[in-house]
């Protein structure tokens, strides 16, 4: 048996390796012979190495009927044409298991290793509504309590899951730079609500926002960000249709925005948001800056 595991996303890829290791070690106790090796190391892309990795493959021990080879940064490896016909035999075999890892491949070295593989699995980096299903997944399988504030301050990690990670044990252990973070993020979707609602509001939320110390850069892109997704939820509105699959915004927060837009004309959200791209000209081109801006839109 031959299993290719590999990707960008290394948390959930060496997740994956680690069940595969376990799983084969509960199931076979006793019985259960393993080896690991390293492609990248030079020594184990030489031909001598080769021949050992050939002994360790074909020999028999007297106490285990099971094998398992893990052999990990197998696209490092400067011989992966030779390593592919020394592993090849094994394809589908009950009794030698060879694990091959990697973070990333190129598709000619994956399409390689995929050929002779019994199992294929490649990590990509999640983004999105996938990574929003995999935060809070995490969150309850850790036993965190997650508020709409936490996810949106995690999703600012993109697809790095150790960082995620991470940063839910801090949530667990109420972490207080943590906590700090996300008191700006309750202000800045504070800030977000009020905007289509109140000038009076909104310039005050982005003074406190200012007096606390976030960049006037972000809150510009913030504001211009919701705005869009505004001209998006209120189109859907007026034509009673749903938000496509995989639209980049959470439930939570469209259905929150689409509450709020509900009395405001679409001519004036698409008016507001046209006055993004002038002040951004006029900050690119130093004639304004970026708060100035903001409260030139919030009044407008």
């Amino acid at each position: 048996m031959i299993y290719l595991i590999f990707g960008q996303d290394t948390y959930r890829s060496r997740k994956k390796l680690r069940e595969i290791i376990s799983g084969y070690r509960e199931k076979n106790a006793g019985d259960f012979d393993f080896h690991r090796l390293d492609a990248e190391d030079p020594s184990t892309s030489s031909g001598y190495n080769i021949e050992s990795l050939k002994g360790i493959t074909g020999s028999q021990s007297l106490f285990s009927a099971k094998k398992l080879v893990v052999i990990e940064n197998i696209f490092k490896c400067q011989n992966l044409d030779i390593f592919k016909s020394t592993i090849e035999p094994y394809k589908n075999s009950k009794e030698t298991v060879i694990v091959l890892w990697d973070k990333e491949a190129t598709k000619g070295q994956a399409a390689i290793l995929e050929k002779i593989s019994d199992k294929s699995q490649e990590y990509k980096l999640l983004a999105g509504a996938a990574l929003a299903k995999w935060i809070r997944e995490e969150a309850a399988r850790k036993g965190v309590k997650l508020f709409p504030a936490h996810l949106a301050y995690l999703q600012k990690f993109g697809g790095d899951l150790w960082a995620v990670s991470g940063e839910l044990d801090k949530i667990l252990a109420g972490g207080e730079t943590l906590v700090q973070e996300i008191e700006v993020e309750k202000n800045v979707f504070g800030l977000g609500d009020a905007f289509f609602t109140s000038r009076r509001t909104a310039l005050a939320d982005l003074l406190q926002l200012i007096h606390q110390g976030e960049d006037a850069h972000r809150i510009f892109a913030y504001l211009a960000g919701i705005s869009r997704h505004a001209l998006v939820l209120k189109d859907i509105q007026e034509k009673s249709g749903q938000l496509p699959g995989g639209y980049p915004i959470h439930p939570f927060v469209a259905k929150k925005l689409g509450a709020l837009l509900k009395n405001i004309p679409a001519e004036k959200l698409k008016a507001r948001f046209m006055k993004f791209f002038e002040e951004d000209w006029k900050i690119k081109t130093g004639l304004t800056g970026p708060e100035e801006a903001i409260e030139k839109i919030i009044l407008g």
